[in-house]
């Protein structure tokens, strides 16, 4: 007769979503039984049961299996498990219950997995894939239980293990398991015990005090302690405890994506978690981090970006104008260097963007931030033309103004040897000044005029820059303000300037005080330089005054009755530069065509006879007189004409300026000897010419060691000179600059100026022919057979002379 022993069977109740399917359930587990091949099973379902038997055996007549029984009651799922023994020969049943809790078996462990992951939300943002170090160990019961108390669209982003609780507004039962529960909408109080309790605790703001040992956690009106080496966890979620709603999702995928620097298997965890966070706020920074978290996990210094992963961003920099804005928050939410964002930054340059516009304040950003760790100006020019180059192709032509304007003012002032060129240099056609500069210039001419601003000052500094050049003349003269002394450059060139008639000016021309006057006219060149003056200190040595002794005693003295109009020029010129009146003499032979001012005891002058002969091709009007000794009295007064090893520049040292540390002035520019007291001892050879002086003072100005210049220049200058007269032929090139724009200072009439120095030269018969005929560049602009140009250095004495008129407009209007 058939007998059945049962003892009683403990349940486990697990919650359901509200979509749960037994069925479904069923299918799931199917494909699992099959992989267990070593047991037989049977699985049925009727009507909201589901019954699975498995590893059935037979053993002498004697049957066994588990059995796991499923029922649907509502929103709950009971499950029994139990071992059945049936004896045939006896004809009696057996059955035993199974612990649940304690039963190692692959179908319950399916079960309870399949049942809490159909809950919709929970645990979807917690993948344990990752092990997030913000979910502590739980089991799937306590998981089903949370699940059971979350709300609609809730989900569980941490749950940590925390201690010795207290609370005003609940009890703790002993012995209890207790978590800080923080889910994507609340922060709850999790206790784990044979009924669990769950306390909304929302409402409090948690304060983390880090201690030896467990930190504390302090509420209004509930404390606890951390587990020991979880307390860094809780500082980490604070930002996120601040958070509401789904603000949260998208903080606390923040901090996954900063915790998982180079964890490849975290990146559909973090995109789930930013999708959810923009579904939930439709809000766009959270669109963006869940399109760009596959580009920038893992976080490598040299990241390389996927154009195809980038598809959806690109649209998004297509149709949103707040895309820039955005990108800002979300490299700073997601603390990514300023190297790598350049380096997405130039990526992106590669690909076809439509309406990249619509990043700019990113773009800006991160030309800001690259910018701002480069020590030296220099170094960031090609990165704020790129920025410039990215404004102008979305035409922010306003935006770019600015940026240009920097750019000129401060940089473009390139290492002093890069500008270091021989005499094939074209600087007739502007080749020595850097392309860079013009095209920076033309650049903002280019963006004002795009928005009908004035770009007259930008004209007016390529004349300055390219004065020879026809179109820079052309520019400006077009202009309506065009201001006088712009207009007497343009007529330099546009006029035979010895057919016109020049004013002599009758009245005296007053000029800043001799102090004021070395810092107006001498380039600032040398104002750091230091370590130079002791190389220089013998190299003059090739300098032959003239004998002042067989001077006095063949030589015509300049009175008020043979020149009287020559010596109050030299009388009023001297007063005006605070020197005495030094002796004039008229020179004959091989003077007779020059006019020279020595510095001596006493100083003294030489006026070549031809100078004041009107037969005479050399003849210098009043005009022409008054430029030429002006620059021979500023020799005598900077002590151009008196260097030994005892005595450097100590004129100029009286004056204020210590002129043994600006080491001569006379570095960074070299050309061929010009009209120094004297004759040079065979120097002619020395054809080599270094311009774009401007450029060159103002590297040097900028700290750059003359010293270690002054020997790269020397290396480009024939190897036969010798070392003081390659100085000597440095040195030349400055005495003649500062002297000219004292000159120029004296009459205020640049026409008289350059007339006076073309007349200075031997050739002068040929080059009032040649700009008798053509022009004045015309005349610059001859070539030797070999191509150098012929009239380099007086190329670059002219420049620089139009170049200091237009810089200090105000002595000469």
């Amino acid at each position: 007769m058939f007998s059945k022993k049962i003892t009683s069977i403990i349940p486990i109740i697990l919650s359901l979503p509200s979509n749960f399917d037994l069925l479904a359930l069923k299918n799931f587990l199917l494909p699992i039984l099959e992989e267990e091949k070593s047991n037989t099973y049977s699985i049925r379902y009727l009507d909201d049961v589901l019954r699975i038997e498995t590893d059935i055996s037979e053993k002498k007549g004697v049957f066994t299996s588990d059995n796991i029984h499923l029922e649907r009651k509502g929103n709950k799922l009971i499950v029994n498990a139990k071992h059945k023994t049936y004896d045939s020969d006896q004809d009696e049943m057996k059955e035993e219950p199974i612990a649940l809790k304690a039963y190692k078996n692959p179908i319950k462990e399916a079960i309870y997995s399949y049942v809490n992951y159909s809950f919709k939300e929970g645990f979807h943002l917690t993948d344990a894939l990752i092990q997030s170090p913000f979910l502590c160990k739980l089991s799937v019961l306590q998981k089903n239980s949370i699940l059971q108390f979350l709300q609609s669209k809730e989900s569980v982003l941490a749950c940590l293990e925390i201690q010795n609780c207290k609370s005003e507004d609940f009890e703790i039962p002993k012995k209890s398991d207790t978590y800080l529960l923080i889910t994507s909408k609340r922060t709850c109080v999790f206790i784990s015990n044979e009924k669990d309790i769950f306390e909304d605790i929302s409402n409090q703001k948690l304060t983390h005090i880090a201690k030896v040992g467990r930190d504390t956690i302090v509420a209004e009106k509930f404390e606890c302690q951390t587990e020991l080496f979880n307390d860094s966890l809780f500082e980490d979620l604070q930002e996120i405890l601040k958070q509401v709603d789904a603000n949260r999702i998208e903080k606390f995928n923040d901090l996954l994506f900063l915790k998982n620097p180079k964890k490849t298997e975290a990146i559909s965890l973090i995109e789930k978690g930013y999708l959810k966070a923009a579904n939930e706020t439709e809000a766009l920074k959270p669109r963006l981090k869940q399109v760009l978290v596959d580009s920038f996990l893992p976080m490598e210094k040299k990241v390389t970006f996927d154009v195809a992963k980038l598809k959806s961003f690109l649209e998004c920099i297509k149709n949103e104008p707040s895309t820039g804005l955005l990108l800002l928050q979300l490299f700073k939410d997601w603390k990514i260097s300023d190297e790598i964002q350049y380096s997405f930054l130039e990526f992106l340059w590669t690909l076809k963007i439509e309406n990249p516009i619509h990043i700019t304040l990113w773009v800006e950003d991160v030309f800001a931030s690259v910018i701002s760790k480069k020590k030296k100006f220099e170094k960031t020019v090609s990165l704020r033309k790129q920025h410039i180059d990215f404004l102008i192709s979305t035409q922010q032509y306003e935006r770019s103004i600015p940026f240009y304007e920097s750019v000129i003012e401060n940089g473009l002032n390139p290492d002093i040897l890069s500008l270091l060129s021989d005499n094939k240099i074209d600087i007739v056609n502007g080749e020595d000044v850097e392309a860079e500069h013009i095209l920076f210039i033309e650049g903002i001419i280019t963006a004002k005029e795009k928005i009908g601003f004035s770009s007259y000052q930008e004209k007016s500094m390529l004349l300055k820059l390219q004065p020879f050049l026809s179109k820079r003349r052309e520019v400006v003269n077009n202009e309506e303000n065009v201001s006088y002394i712009e207009q007497q450059v343009i007529r330099l060139f546009s006029e035979s300037i010895f057919n016109t008639n020049i004013q002599e000016n009758t009245t005296q021309t007053n000029m800043p005080i001799s102090t004021s006057l070395y810092d107006l006219v001498v380039p600032p060149s040398f104002g750091k330089a230091s370590g130079f003056t002791s190389q220089l200190s013998s190299m003059i040595a090739s300098v032959d005054l003239p004998d002042h002794e067989k001077l006095i005693e063949f030589s015509e003295t300049i009175n008020t009755h043979n020149y009287p109009q020559v010596l109050q020029i030299i009388t009023t010129l001297s007063e005006q530069l605070s020197i005495s009146v030094p002796k004039c003499y008229l020179g004959r032979g091989e003077y007779s065509e020059s006019i020279i001012g020595i510095e001596s005891t006493p100083n003294y002058m030489i006026i070549g006879i031809d100078t004041l002969s009107e037969s005479s091709a050399q003849y210098l009007n009043e005009q022409e007189l008054r430029f030429v000794i002006a620059t021979e009295l500023a020799h005598v007064l900077f002590k151009h004409t008196r260097i030994t090893s005892q005595d450097v520049w100590v004129g100029a040292r009286k004056k204020g300026t210590n002129l043994a540390e600006i080491a001569l002035i006379a570095l960074p520019i070299v050309g061929s000897i010009g009209t120094l007291a004297g004759k040079f001892t065979d120097i002619s050879r020395f054809s080599k010419v270094f311009n774009s002086m401007e450029q060159v003072n103002n590297a040097i100005d900028k700290g750059q060691n003359a010293l270690f210049y002054g020997e790269k220049i020397a290396e480009k200058i024939p190897n036969k000179t010798s070392e003081k007269e390659r100085t000597l032929l440095a040195s030349s090139r400055l005495m003649e600059i500062s002297a000219d724009r004292v000159g120029l200072l004296a009459v205020k009439n640049l026409d008289s100026a350059v007339c006076a120095i073309l007349k200075s030269r031997k050739d002068f018969e040929n080059i009032k022919e040649v700009i008798k005929q053509k022009n004045l560049v015309a005349y610059l602009s001859e070539k030797d057979d070999d191509g150098s140009f012929k009239n380099q250095e007086l190329t670059i004495r002219i420049k620089t002379l139009i170049s200091f008129y237009m810089d200090h407009e105000r002595y000469f209007k």
